[in-house]
């Protein structure tokens, strides 16, 4: 193992914190919908590439999810699936009550409104 530890392949994060090392407890905390598991699985990934076997627990996904993303995650170029994310936050738009509207099959995606 490198002396500064396994990469977390996010490179601002790996300089300052030096990787993942021996015995460390690592939390992932945020609000739903955060993508807290996109992250991990990025994290997961990188550390498999650089230093082997990676086990992944989740408590909300069973295999068959994480294994969806895992390959999304390696099938799709990183600015595809950017833009894939982009074209979805596009599509539905927040209103002035704060839920979420779906435009009409067909329809432009509405800009989303200015909260009050």
């Amino acid at each position: 193992m490198d002396p500064a530890g396994v990469p977390y392949g996010v490179p601002r994060l790996d300089k300052a914190t030096l990787g993942l090392r021996p015995a460390q407890l690592v939390i992932l905390a945020g609000r739903p919908g955060m993508v807290k598991t996109c992250v991990a699985l990025h994290v997961a990934l990188a550390a498999a590439r650089n230093a082997g076997a990676v086990g992944f627990f989740s408590l909300e996904m069973d295999g068959d999810e994480l294994a969806e993303r895992v390959l999304a995650l390696l099938a799709y170029p990183r600015k595809q699936r950017i833009a894939m994310a982009c074209e979805l936050a596009a599509a539905t738009a927040l209103d002035t009550a704060g839920g979420i509207t779906m435009p009409a099959e067909g329809a432009p995606p509405r800009a989303p409104e200015p909260l009050a």
